[in-house]
């Protein structure tokens, strides 16, 4: 799993410069790595991978941030995976982490509607190849908060679904834990990442910027994983089965 995780970070990686980072499809094997090794193999499954891929491309000063972000969202989907049917799981995990993403959207809002703080950063946006010149700033800033709001609605409105749907149908609550699982290990990340950029350079309002393009990766981790479980849930089975 450490091995897929590796490889299906590093294979198909494109560079985001303004993050000093890149996007990438491995995330649904991050997740995977908890679906079939639980939360403590998976975890390490997950970060090792992840790591060496940092590694590998060249971003060796992020593989120690990534170790942890990638084997806490491991953690996190074996941790759920331990026990598909729980429905105090779901509601816990459903009230804390639309806290999490509220009260973090809420906070990198309000850094980006601050002119002062996104005009004292063009200078490393330009450096970085964010915006071409400094016309660029309005529009790039106008996107970046749009999709701030569009997430801010969106990902809290699909856990309010999630629990309304689980409530009172148990047939659901297996199915709609799997989703959790994803959906709160994708919250982690951009959280996380947010946060590490920001200790790391001491800048908290570019790493915003970055945020768009982690959603993407958010998503098409999700999908992946979701695709991957009739291979992912077998190959649990049976390897439980060995045990």
């Amino acid at each position: 799993m450490a091995a897929l995780t590796f490889i299906s970070t590093s294979i198909l990686a494109f560079p985001i410069a303004f993050t000093n980072g890149y996007i990438h499809l491995g995330d649904g094997f991050v997740l995977s790595c908890g679906v079939v090794l639980g939360k403590k193999y998976g975890a390490l499954a997950a970060g090792i991978g992840s790591a060496l891929a940092d590694i590998y491309l060249g971003y060796a000063s992020w593989a120690l941030p990534t170790f942890i972000i990638k084997a806490s969202m491991a953690y996190l989907v074996g941790y759920i995976y331990e026990d598909l049917t729980n429905k105090g799981k779901v509601y816990r995990l459903v009230g804390g982490f639309t806290a999490l993403w509220v009260g973090f959207m809420a906070i990198i809002a309000r850094i980006i509607a601050s002119t002062q703080n996104v005009a004292a950063s063009s200078e490393v946006l330009l450096a970085d190849g964010l915006i071409t010149d400094l016309a660029d700033l309005g529009p790039r800033t106008s996107f970046t908060t749009t999709a701030l709001v569009a997430a801010l609605i969106i990902i809290p409105a699909i856990y309010l679904t999630i629990y309304l749907m689980v409530k009172d149908n148990n047939e659901n609550t297996a199915f709609l834990n799997k989703l959790i699982a994803f959906l709160t290990a994708g919250t982690i990340m951009i959280v996380l990442y947010y946060a590490t950029y920001g200790i790391m350079y001491g800048n908290w309002t570019v790493p915003i910027f970055s945020v768009p393009s982690n959603l993407i990766q958010y998503i098409l981790g999700i999908i992946i994983a979701t695709a991957l479980l009739p291979i992912t849930l077998r190959v649990k089975g049976q390897l439980a089965t060995q045990r």
